[in-house]
């Protein structure tokens, strides 16, 4: 699996790129967007400043590394070639040009227009990449749970997409959002746990057995965090529109109960996840992971105080401590290890058993400064846990300081990337170029 990351069915290095370093830039610029307007961390959850923001990390961040991380990962987990590497190009342009016009529709006051045309460009873009995912699968014929996971994961990025293009639409046309209702829930839980959750969830096991040399781990729990992702969305679906078909005759006892049993559901899929989780470390070879996989580690573990928000009925918490906490965490800490095995593919794999300019070849160990992970590890995690105690508390005050530590985190790690792809890397201990053997000199004998 570690050659098969960079190996002969990977893509060219620039088409993951493109989309992995937009989204570091992407979480920098939210957390400094924050620090300048910390009240959007706490006002209401559907202002303009609020859903402008909101969008530069589901859109900017998780969407965009996610997408660009799946036109590595997918052919890789499904052993074959992806079916065009060349649309990378335009879904990246698509998905760029559309993000930034939702989340300048949202920030110039909610512009209809704006957010028509954007969601519109955003979900071609999205289409386009699903379909090259979908015939890449197409050329396989089994699939085990991680790639089915990721798959599904894919699926519901569409319909996360297909539902925010249409709630878009609805501001423009108002017979359309008569006929949607309030479908922001149903918007939500396809992102979050549905696109964002499966995916840390399916490729999250492949990655992490592989960082972590674990070896035979079973696949039972794993998919039981899709059956029951898939089930609480489902249920949540029936929540939403169920009343408007005559389920259950109207807001009654039967969509009540739905709505706790969707709550249920993911509340279970968390649990196989975190047994998931349990099984690879338990089976694990490498006992001290790096930083890449700590942060990873973190990031998972704010599902949670997730579940406890929503047991306690603080849906809002909840789903600020997935947006801003679990997914950029996680996202932060497979992008450091991604980005590493890309690069050095990419720029030192040739040079394996070879002599590059008097130099030796580094180790991927080289490439990450733990220094620069820790500080991301630490922003982040204490930014994110900060921004649901300022919700929960409705205090501008401890927003801002929240702000200012996500900040350094995000920085952080967009310094840390920028080093792995573009630095130049020596072998550890080297100080320049390494110096040449010495040369025995010969002693001239004369005869006595």
């Amino acid at each position: 699996m570690t050659s098969a990351l960079a190996g002969g069915n990977a893509v060219p290095f620039v088409v993951p790129l493109r989309f992995l370093l937009s989204g570091a830039v992407a979480l920098a610029a939210f957390w400094t967007a924050l620090v300048l307007r910390p009240s959007a961390a706490v006002g209401y959850a559907a202002a303009p400043d609020t859903l402008a923001l909101v969008h530069v990390l589901t859109l900017g961040v998780g969407t965009l590394v996610l997408v660009g991380a799946m036109h590595q990962l997918v052919p890789v987990l499904l052993v074959t070639h992806l079916y065009a590497p060349g649309w990378g190009l335009a879904t990246f342009l698509g998905l760029g040009v559309g993000s930034l016009a939702v989340v300048l529709g949202f920030a110039l006051g909610s512009r209809p227009a704006w957010l028509a045309v954007g969601g519109t460009v955003a979900w071609l873009a999205v289409t386009l990449f699903v379909l090259n995912v979908g015939l890449t699968a197409a050329r396989v014929a089994r699939l085990d749970a991680p790639a089915v996971t990721l798959l599904v994961a894919t699926a519901y990025l569409w319909l996360t997409f297909t539902l925010g293009t249409l709630l878009a639409l609805a501001r423009v046309w108002p017979a359309l959002q008569a006929a949607l209702g309030y479908a922001t829930p149903v918007h939500l839980s396809f992102g979050l746990l549905g696109a964002f959750g499966l995916a840390i969830a399916g490729a999250g096991h492949k990655l992490l057995s592989m960082f972590t040399l674990a070896h035979g781990v079973r696949l039972g729990a794993l998919w039981g965090v899709l059956g029951f992702t898939v089930a609480g969305t489902v249920l949540l679906v029936v929540v939403t529109w169920g009343p408007a078909v005559g389920f259950g005759g109207g807001p009654g006892a039967l969509t009540y109960a739905a709505s706790w049993g969707a709550r249920l559901a993911f509340l279970f899929g968390g649990a196989c996840y975190a047994l998931d989780v349990r099984r690879i470390l338990r089976a694990r070879i490498r006992r001290n992971p790096d930083v890449g996989v700590r942060g990873f580690l973190v990031g998972i573990a704010g599902f949670v105080p997730a579940a406890a928000a929503m047991l306690a009925g603080r849906i809002d918490v909840a789903v600020t401590l997935v947006l801003v906490g679990v997914v950029p965490l996680a996202i932060a800490g497979m992008l450091v290890k991604i980005s590493t095995f890309l690069t050095w593919q990419h720029r030192y794999a040739r040079w394996v058993g070879r002599s590059q300019t008097g130099r030796g070849t580094p180790m991927l160990s080289d490439m990450i400064r733990p220094r620069l992970g820790w500080v991301t590890i630490m922003g982040l995690a204490a930014g994110s846990l900060l921004v649901a105690l300022a919700r929960l508390l409705d205090s501008e005050a401890v927003a801002g300081i929240a702000a200012v530590l996500g900040a350094v985190g995000a920085w952080a790690l967009l310094a840390h990337v920028a080093w792995i792809v573009f630095a130049e890397h020596a072998p550890s201990g080297a100080q320049g170029t390494p110096p040449a053997p010495p040369v025995e000199r010969r002693q001239d004998v004369r005869p006595s």
